[in-house]
């Protein structure tokens, strides 16, 4: 007899131990079986998140080349007919005599209208206007501050488009 005990009762809490431990050892490796396949898991949905976003990322480099050929086009369209309207309506105005006189505020006034940023304090913008404002000089005014607003609005279509294209993305 070992510290009083019968050898029934020590090979009773012997077995009693034995299973604890390799109960413990049999827990421990299931979790650990359980944390390694969770983990694996992890790393290929992991691994797939990866390849979408490289695909999402592709998809949107293509859409935003698409969209800038489209910009690219309006705004040189936008620049073919401001210079036609520079060359060909300006020559069928010009003539002998000038058939209106403006008041030099007048640009500023359009310039200001068409959404232009106005340096109406610096002296080479008083020293730059003239007395008087021509029909022609007039009509260069309208059509530049047009060409203006139509590249600005062409900037604001192809703007909406690529957001829009996002948004088709998701």
């Amino acid at each position: 007899m070992i510290f009083g005990l019968s050898p029934q009762v020590l090979i009773l809490a012997s077995c009693m131990a034995f299973s604890a431990i390799s109960g413990w050892r049999v827990t421990s490796w299931y979790y650990q079986a359980e944390i390694a396949q969770e983990r694996s898991e992890r790393l290929v949905e992991a691994s797939k998140a990866q390849e979408a976003a490289r695909k999402l990322e592709v998809m949107a480099l293509e859409l935003s080349g698409v969209v800038s050929e489209r910009d690219a086009a309006r705004h040189r369209e936008i620049r073919t007919v401001e210079r036609i309207v520079n060359r060909d309506i300006i020559k069928l105005v010009q003539g002998p005599a000038p058939r209106c006189d403006l008041d030099p505020e007048w640009v500023r006034i359009h310039d200001t209208a068409a959404g232009m940023p106005q340096d109406t304090d610096s002296p080479e913008s008083i020293a730059d206007t003239p007395a008087r404002i021509t029909d022609i000089d007039a009509l260069s005014v309208v059509t530049t501050n047009y060409a203006i607003c139509q590249d600005t609005r062409a900037t604001l279509i192809s703007l909406q488009e690529w957001a829009s294209s996002l948004k088709g993305l998701q």
